[in-house]
């Protein structure tokens, strides 16, 4: 679940996504520009809890 969000923020196939820029006149490089730096940070913090997790042992397993 925590990579989804991340992926279809930067995902060229995601029609919703696409949609968007093209009604919105955003080139889709310009884009990935912009939305590449937050993605990873996201997927850092993401990756951080994911560990904070595991290291905790919470979960049901």
């Amino acid at each position: 679940m925590l990579g989804e969000g991340v992926a279809n923020c930067i995902n060229p196939t995601s029609g919703v996504l696409m949609g968007v820029l093209a009604a919105s006149g955003i080139p889709y490089f310009k884009w990935v520009r912009f939305m590449a730096p937050l993605a990873f940070i996201w997927f850092i913090i993401g990756a951080v809890f994911i560990a904070i997790g595991v290291l905790i042992q919470w979960g049901p397993f």
